[in-house]
């Protein structure tokens, strides 16, 4: 393939990208979620026509593009589903896609919008200029970012699901494997003094603001909390608004798989009223958020195998005469979940004084031999591509369609070097971004892998 080929590609790849970013595709507190998802489908519908493929629609969750009739179903699973945007700490809007200094940005130019067109193209490429023994099947879902009922309705409704494959909507080399995921409601008795607490965006985001309104306070107040944000180099505010305090702490936000990236701003909150006010179980509640590997409720565990527990405040939400600390909690595979479960709430309620723990979401891990033949022959075409031969494979505390299917990895786009960019906002964050070279790596992995799969003879599940 000559330069101008590759550029024309690269230029596809930007267009197509920025037309789906331009759709709002994120489903909390959005009426139009179903009209703005349903253009995204009628996008990939109409590129994929004009490519030779053909498409299928189910009842608008999940819609696909299959070539050949032959051999094996390779497949591909991305989504056009994205998470909520703070336009406030975006520089641009984030629904605009924006090319600076080789990168694109908006929200889902890294996930999954990118990489899904990334992927297309090295798909349209590879059936166009070569003959094929498999078959191929593209899925789109439209529900990653939630619980992924989208995929179930597609597993349960198709006749001809992918017996092999990968999903680009993680980091390379390859994740063989992801962590259990549980999304906790953490529920404590409302303190007196506290009117409301309300802040996080969605389950699997890092709390990136959190507000508190409040009753009965001092004319010290305004020093005392001035002064906590300068020991604690946070920024936040504080006023009254009809005789009733108000207090905002700002946190740093990051994936709910990252909270080593994030600030929480729930533990700082908690610590300063705790302080303040004199109060003990406002105190506690804040030990037990001092760190993100879950240690305060003895669930800390790190496998050199499997990887590293982690455990994020997500969301806060005042209800009645309690407040809800939703955490996100990522567990190696090795782990019990009921005995996660167990220990979460027993130091809940032994250590903090909360009330009852009550599981919202609940999903199995998922893990692949890292020596089967899938996971050899994705690997050395990343290694032969980047002459990468220092990033290991691993377990991935990330929460993808992979889980979904029995013989997935997760494959990119994500490059090591691109993950320490902090000019580049990663997935979930504000200012999202994906560099174009990166994604270019990911297209020239991608058709080699798709050429790779769908002309391979042998079994590739073993």
């Amino acid at each position: 393939m000559n330069e101008e080929q590759l550029n024309n590609i690269r230029n596809d790849i930007i267009c197509d990208t920025a037309v789906l970013i331009s759709y709002k595709t994120y489903k909390e507190d959005n009426a139009d979620f179903e009209k703005e998802i349903a253009k995204a489908f009628d996008h990939i519908k109409k590129i994929g026509i004009e490519n030779g493929f053909e498409f299928k629609n189910y009842d608008n969750k999940v819609v696909t593009l299959s070539y050949g009739q032959k051999g094996k179903n390779i497949g591909a699973a991305l989504h056009l589903d994205v998470v909520p945007a703070d336009i406030s700490e975006w520089e641009h809007d984030p629904f605009v896609a924006r090319v600076e200094n080789n990168v694109i940005y908006g929200r889902g130019s890294n996930d999954n919008k990118g990489p899904a067109m990334a992927l297309f193209h090295a798909a349209k490429e590879v059936i166009k200029n070569n003959e094929i023994k498999n078959r191929l099947t593209l899925i789109f879902g439209s529900n990653e970012e939630g619980k992924m009922e989208d995929i179930d309705h597609y597993l349960a409704n198709s006749t001809d699901v992918p017996e092999i494959g990968f999903v680009p909507d993680a980091t390379f080399p390859i994740n063989y494997g992801e962590h259990g995921l549980l999304t906790l409601a953490l529920k404590f008795a409302k303190p007196n003094m506290v009117k409301e607490m309300q802040g996080g965006e969605h389950w699997h985001i890092t709390c990136p603001l959190l507000n508190a309104k409040l009753d009965c306070w001092q004319d010290d107040v305004f020093a005392k909390f001035e002064f906590f944000l300068k020991e604690r180099q946070l920024k936040g505010k504080i006023l009254i608004d009809d005789g009733t305090l108000i207090l905002n702490i700002k946190g740093k936000q990051a994936h709910g798989s990252r909270p080593n990236l994030a600030i929480d701003p729930f533990e700082a909150m908690m610590s300063f009223i705790g302080a303040y006010y004199d109060d003990d179980k406002c105190l506690e509640i804040a030990k037990m958020f001092k760190d993100w590997q879950g240690k305060a409720f003895g669930i800390a565990h790190k496998d050199m195998k499997y990887g590293e527990l982690t455990l994020c405040v997500t969301k806060v939400e005042t209800k009645d005469d309690h407040i809800n600390c939703i955490v996100d909690i990522r567990y190696p595979f090795c782990m019990d979940k009921q005995q996660v479960i167990q220990t979460v709430t027993n130091a809940w309620q032994q250590e903090a004084n909360g009330l009852e723990v009550e599981v919202l979401e609940d999903r199995e891990g998922h893990y692949i031999d890292p020596n089967s033949h899938l996971v050899k022959e994705l690997e050395k075409i990343y290694r032969d591509i980047t002459n990468d031969d220092v990033t290991p494979c691993k377990v991935s505390p990330g929460d993808t369609y992979a889980r979904k299917f029995k013989n997935f990895v997760t494959y990119g786009p994500t490059t090591p070097s691109h993950l320490k960019r902090k000019d580049i906002g990663q997935a979930h964050q504000a200012n999202e971004g994906m560099d174009i070279d990166t994604l270019m790596v990911g297209y020239r992995i991608y058709y080699e892998a798709l050429l790779k799969l769908l002309n391979e003879s042998e079994d590739l599940d073993d």
